[in-house]
């Protein structure tokens, strides 16, 4: 496929904010914190509320899902130093100081495997999700790479890779990355054992973008696209936005 260098010259987010946000206080109610970072900032449209992983989490099913934005370039057991004491000890019980990610999805599943001894000491984690995103420095999300185009993915050049894309294009799409891990979520008989593998996230991932970018093509509805990211470039989805006291009041 053609990747980023062939965008539509074209290709114009709207200036205006998005009127469907979830507030604060919904995201409490459907069991879903959101750990933002010292300076991107992400919010949830209502049709965040259509992925299995968040439906699950507001019916009950789940006892939360928890969003950390890492600003930095990559996850690490460094860069998750800045996160709140529960998303920075579940970081450092499943991986060691040489991991390195561009997002993560841990589950209790991943616990009970790894070190089965946790939850026993550490109740309070089980049946939760956490969910790890890069926002910093080269992963810094920008306003331009709003409503992705589906030519724009390439497929891996290497055969037997785990991943359907290049991580080294889709990797710099913060919303593609974040629907990624979102989809690792199964939901089969909410069996958090159930994780579906990083071909079948990056695929689904992939159709929900090209099911968003259909209807805005067609219709100019662009609520297919969940996720908005605000940070000191403006807003990815939107244009760059000039007045940042309305970023303030989001």
């Amino acid at each position: 496929m053609a990747g980023f260098e062939n965008r539509n010259s074209d290709h114009e987010p709207p200036k205006s904010l998005p009127k469907d946000l979830i507030s604060e206080e919904e995201l409490i109610k459907l069991r879903i914190r959101i750990n933002q970072s010292p300076n991107t900032k992400l919010y949830l449209r209502q049709s965040a509320l259509e992925f299995p992983l968040f439906k699950d989490a507001a019916a009950g099913y789940l006892n939360g899902v928890v969003i950390s934005l890492v600003d930095a370039d990559q996850v690490t057991t460094k860069s998750v130093a800045q996160l709140p004491p529960d998303a920075r000890l579940i970081w450092e019980v499943l991986n060691d100081a040489e991991t390195k990610s561009y997002g993560e999805f841990l589950s209790d599943n991943t616990l009970s495997q790894k070190t089965p001894e946790f939850l026993k000491n550490h109740p309070e984690f089980t049946n939760k999700i956490f969910i790890y995103l890069a926002v910093g420095g080269k992963s810094q999300p920008n306003p331009k790479d709003s409503y992705p185009d589906p030519q724009w993915f390439q497929d891996h050049k290497v055969l037997l890779s785990p991943y359907r894309f290049q991580t080294s294009f889709s990797g710099n799409l913060r919303g593609f990355v974040l629907r990624h891990e979102i989809y690792h979520y199964g939901n089969e008989s909410f069996d958090l054992s159930y994780i579906l593998t990083e071909r079948k996230a990056d695929t689904l991932a992939f159709e929900s973008i090209a099911q968003a970018w259909k209807k805005y093509k067609e219709t100019g509805d662009s609520s297919g696209y969940s996720f908005v990211f605000v940070n000191k470039e403006g807003i990815m989805i939107t244009a760059n936005l000039k007045d940042q006291e309305a970023v303030a009041k989001i």
